[in-house]
């Protein structure tokens, strides 16, 4: 009896340790006409805009994509550092940030849906006190569709977008962020939307 209760604590343990992350991008678009009228003119200096109302998410996000945007050796800065409340960050602020220099570029990212998904891990446990009977662990696994979208100055509309497909178990956290932001410079790097700034 007491085996079996080590060999389920252990079996809980590692399982509380992996969280494996699932990151599917669903493709990338140019917007043509911005495409090839901004030959050797794309944006090196970002605002990173991670559109979470979960604060603590928002400042992982942007976080991280600030980092490997600036590893790409682009100009980043995120937009938590200038408006913290991200209720004061209104559209007439993005367009003066844009406006402010030619080779500026707000990068928007957002959850479009969030699922949550509950399943028998097929995991049981013996517990006197619950009926007496064996109970299933049920686990956690969460979803998102992804959409990041770029804007530059004088295009009324994004003129690159991503979407991706998030599933993590349990709670989507700075793994799962981390690894979203990298997906998206690594698009943004195969789509030719970013330039490196020269020292």
């Amino acid at each position: 009896m007491i085996s079996r209760k080590i060999l389920f604590l252990c079996a809980l343990f590692f399982s509380g340790c992996a969280s494996p992350v699932e990151l599917e991008s669903l493709g990338s678009v140019n917007d043509p006409g911005w495409s090839s009228a901004s030959e050797g003119d794309v944006p090196s200096r970002f605002l990173v805009v991670g559109y979470a109302y979960d604060a603590d998410k928002r400042a992982a996000f942007e976080t991280a994509m600030v980092a490997d945007l600036r590893a790409a050796g682009v100009l980043a800065e995120a937009s938590m550092e200038h408006f913290p409340d991200l209720r004061d960050l209104e559209i007439s602020a993005l367009i003066d940030y844009l406006e402010a220099s030619p080779d500026a570029a707000v990068l928007v990212a957002r959850a479009l849906v969030v699922t949550q998904e509950r399943y028998r891990s097929g995991h049981r446990v013996s517990l006197s006190g619950l009926l007496s009977e064996d109970a299933v662990i049920w686990e956690v696994a969460q979803g998102a569709l992804l959409q990041a979208s770029l804007y530059v100055p004088g295009w009324p509309k994004a003129v690159w977008w991503e979407h991706a497909r998030l599933s993590v178990q349990r709670d989507i956290g700075m793994e799962a962020l981390g690894a979203y932001a990298e997906d998206v410079v690594r698009s943004l790097v195969r789509d030719g939307v970013i330039a490196r700034q020269e020292d």
